[in-house]
């Protein structure tokens, strides 16, 4: 009995580790930006934010939705944050200046789209 609960628990942790591994933080692009989206919704007394990005160019990460949609997204819970409004404002200025971005996945996947930690500008 107590092999087995040994076993067990291996097994656990070696599936939890590959579970987090299969997702790990990355920066991938570079991409140009097709949209822009920020829509605010309220759920009981405060909104929720959500920034989605999404490129031109084909999508190639180990979340599914992202790479059906072309899609990148950051939400937050509460009221909008800086990093909301950070991000909102590099993608922005990217699309007018024509720059491509890459993204910095955090490694989980929303229902629509990769969830982004970070965005870097590039100018070619």
């Amino acid at each position: 009995m107590k092999k087995c609960i040994t076993h067990r628990i291996i097994i656990s942790i070696t599936l939890l580790f590959c579970t987090f591994s299969a997702f790990a933080d990355e920066w991938i692009g570079p991409y140009t930006i097709k949209e822009i989206k920020h829509i605010a919704n309220k759920v009981g007394d405060s909104y929720q934010s959500h920034l989605l990005i999404v490129v031109n160019e084909e999508v190639n990460t180990k979340c599914q939705a992202a790479n059906k949609n072309k899609q990148f997204q950051y939400h937050t819970l509460n009221d909008p944050n800086l990093w909301n409004s950070t991000w909102l404002t590099m993608a922005l200025n990217a699309q007018s200046l024509g720059s491509k971005v890459k993204f910095y996945l955090e490694g989980t996947c929303h229902p629509s789209a990769a969830r982004i930690h970070g965005i870097s500008v590039i100018k070619e």
